[in-house]
């Protein structure tokens, strides 16, 4: 018997960017998966033309991350890294922040329990 799959749904992110004196916050909300992490990747790199030198990205709305996710995070922290740009995480869910551990990505980007302690501690 041949069983056709029907693909999974995409996922749903909206980002939006606030250009502050001292930093950019990029608030991504929905979920970010294979099919809207270049997306996110896409915003996150783009800052690299604007003169401040760090970026935070809010995750309080992400709602779902997987793997094509994190290479998102990582592939554009690398990219702002090597502008003399740094991009930190906060507010991450319970679940995002699980993720982030299990996969080491904690150790490449640092990840802060909320923007105060995002910004305080950079």
């Amino acid at each position: 018997t041949l069983r056709t799959l029907k693909p999974a749904m995409a996922g749903h992110l909206d980002i939006s960017v606030h250009s502050q004196p001292t930093h950019v916050l990029v608030c991504p909300r929905g979920e970010c998966d294979i099919t809207t992490a270049q997306e996110l990747r896409g915003v996150l790199t783009d800052q690299v033309r604007l003169d401040t030198a760090l970026i935070v990205a809010d995750l309080t709305g992400l709602d779902f991350l997987d793997v094509a996710g994190i290479h998102a995070l990582i592939d554009a922290s690398t990219v702002l890294a090597a502008e003399q740009k740094q991009l930190v995480l906060s507010s991450p869910q319970k679940i995002v922040t699980r993720l982030l551990t299990l996969t080491g990505a904690d150790q490449l980007i640092p990840i802060y329990p909320s923007l105060n302690h995002a910004l305080t501690a950079v």
